[in-house]
């Protein structure tokens, strides 16, 4: 099995220990912040923050929270991503209806930035967007990136608002 699938196995199985019954897993940190995500430790400030900050970011996070089959999972990545790399979303779609996104984030310190794009590549499938037909149309917005990947003006848009909504909200404390 390619380490890439292990990996993602080994997701799975964690998110599903996540939503065990309390008393059935031992605890090391504070519970995830809600049932349909997982946060990485390290990342659980930032998105307190953003949540408590942005409204583009609690409009992101109530509707993934909506999706009543959708499970995210958020960790910090380690070197594996490459160095033209900031960040990368999964998304495995199931028959079940299932979608399950696994969100790796580099130790770059723009988490905020990279949490609202990624995610609104989460919401883009939670709506059903079908990107590569969008790609394919000569859409201006949505574009195939040279590694196969997905890139749209939407997720680029809503990391700029969020990084914007958190220095308004600093200038006014």
């Amino acid at each position: 099995m390619a380490v890439g699938s292990v990996r993602f196995v080994l997701v799975v199985l964690l998110v599903g220990m996540l939503n065990w019954p309390e008393g059935a897993r031992a605890e090391p940190e504070r519970p995830p912040i809600a049932g349909t995500f997982h946060i990485d430790v390290p990342l659980r400030p930032t998105v307190r923050d953003m949540l408590a900050r942005s409204v583009t970011f609690r409009r992101q996070w109530n509707v993934v929270k909506a999706g009543r089959r959708v499970h995210v999972a958020v960790f910090l990545a380690d070197d594996t991503l490459g160095p033209a790399c900031r960040a990368r979303t999964t998304i495995r779609k199931y028959s079940s209806g299932l979608l399950f996104a696994v969100v790796l984030i580099a130790p770059s310190g723009d988490y905020p930035e990279l949490l609202a794009h990624e995610l609104e590549h989460v919401i883009e499938q939670i709506e059903g967007v079908n990107l590569a037909a969008l790609a394919r149309s000569g859409s201006t917005s949505v574009w195939e990136r040279p590694d196969g990947a997905f890139e749209t003006v939407r997720a680029q848009n809503a990391g700029l608002a969020v990084v914007t909504e958190l220095k308004m909200a600093t200038r006014a404390e």
